[in-house]
């Protein structure tokens, strides 16, 4: 039983890991989709 609960709970860890990663991904996505936004906003006030 208690191996059998280390598998699990090795699991869920890289279960949230895998969760946390994703995650972190989606911020860094939208950032790059911001800053890409600003860009855009910045080059039309120039011309």
């Amino acid at each position: 039983f208690f191996k059998r609960g280390n598998k699990i709970q090795g699991l869920f860890l890289t279960f949230c890991e895998h969760s946390f990663i994703a995650i972190d991904f989606l911020f860094i996505f939208d950032y790059t989709l911001i800053v890409d936004d600003f860009e855009n906003v910045v080059n039309t006030y120039k011309n």
